[in-house]
Parts: C-alpha cells; sequence; structure tokens
C-alpha cells in the first residue's frame, strides 16, 4: 500500500460518503505508518462508530492452531502440531509456513535475505542482535549511519514483509526471522555491533 493507494482509497470513501451511496471497504494490513495514514483517513472521513469498526487479530489459541496444522498435514501427532504452533507464535502465516516446509522455512527466509539490499541487510542484522523493538536514532547510532540512510533501508524491509513499524518503533516481523537472520551475522560484524549496542546501554542506563 502506497501513497498514491491510500490517497486514492480516500478519495472513494469521501465521494462516497459524500453521495450517500452504499459501500463497503475491507482493508487488512500489518502495523506501518502507511496502513496508518488509511487508518487516520478512514477515521477522518467516517467519525461515527456505526460507520467504521477496526479489529485487531491476535494469535490462534493452541486448539485452533493444532486444528489447522493437523488440517494442512493430517498425519502430524497433536504434540508436533503443538510445537508447529508454539514456534510460530499462533501466527496463522507461520504455522502454515511451518506446516508445509518443515525445517527447510530457515533455507526459504535466507533466500529471501539474498534478494535484500545491503543496507536493509545491514538493519535486518542490527534488530536481529537487538532482539527487541528499536527505533530509527538507535538503528542510526549503532550502525554509525545518518538517519537519512536508515529510512529506505527500514522501508524495503517492511515491504518484503520481513519487518513491522508502529509509531516510535521497528522490529522484525517474526522471532523465526529474527532467529535466522541472526545465525547468518557474522562473527566479526556481530562483536561490532553488540560492542556498539553494550556502549549505547551502558550510557543509557546512567550508572543503574
Amino acid at each position: 500500500l502506497d501513497d498514491v493507494s491510500v490517497a486514492l482509497l480516500s478519495y472513494l470513501l469521501r465521494a462516497g460518503e459524500a453521495d450517500g451511496k452504499p459501500m463497503a471497504v475491507l482493508v487488512g494490513g500489518r502495523p506501518s505508518a502507511t496502513t496508518g495514514k488509511l487508518r487516520d483517513a478512514v477515521l477522518a472521513i467516517l467519525p461515527g462508530k456505526d460507520l467504521h469498526a477496526e479489529l485487531e487479530l491476535g494469535p490462534l489459541s493452541e486448539g485452533a492452531g493444532v486444528a489447522m496444522v493437523r488440517g494442512m498435514k493430517p498425519e502430524a501427532s497433536v504434540a508436533d502440531a503443538a510445537r508447529i504452533w508454539q514456534r510460530a507464535a499462533g501466527s496463522p502465516f507461520w504455522i502454515e509456513a511451518l506446516t508445509i516446509t518443515g525445517e527447510a522455512q530457515g533455507d526459504s527466509l535466507a533466500d529471501r535475505f539474498g534478494q535484500l539490499g545491503e543496507d536493509a541487510v545491514a538493519v535486518l542484522q542490527a534488530l536481529a542482535l537487538i532482539a527487541r523493538p528499536s527505533d530509527l536514532s538507535e538503528l542510526a547510532r549503532l550502525l554509525d549511519w545518518p538517519a537519512q540512510r536508515v529510512q529506505p533501508a527500514m522501508a524495503e524491509l517492511r515491504g518484503r514483509g520481513l519487518a513491522i513499524e508502529r509509531p516510535g518503533s521497528i522490529e522484525t516481523a517474526h522471532d523465526l526471522i529474527r532467529e535466522t537472520a541472526r545465525r547468518q551475522v557474522p562473527v566479526l560484524t556481530a562483536r561490532r555491533l553488540e560492542s556498539r549496542l553494550a556502549a549505547q546501554l551502558w550510557r543509557t542506563a546512567d550508572g543503574d
């Protein structure tokens, strides 16, 4: 979803509201700055609670996750299905991916990493080492880059579904992505980034 698409949808909603024509719009997406823009536009055009509804989808329950695995792979035992559900953290996307590809999922992710630009790889490595939500300024300090260089790399990761962005923070889209990316960080790169991260934590901890 790019800015032009957001503008088009906003125009259609305004036109439909002005004309009084019946219209239904259903949108699904990951948290990001762009989906946030669309959400704000919808709230501005359709302020009444009877005109819009917003649902935040959580992870599947264990029972639903196990049922999903066994629906795709009937020969899987309940215990194996539960392990897949746990490793996927309840995400239907990752439950399906792990059920279909199994241990080869790491290889599939590695192939996706190989399609990234150098800067996007560096930011993904930094996110994997930080292992928690980060932000633009922390990533810039960690990589010793200007913020303007970090932004397009973050956008590339979001666009490929490898990272999600919320107001003020960005993180890998799933622990499986972080774990696979972490295994691929060269030793010397990891030591350099971890040393900088330790120095940052020391400075911000203020002796605590």
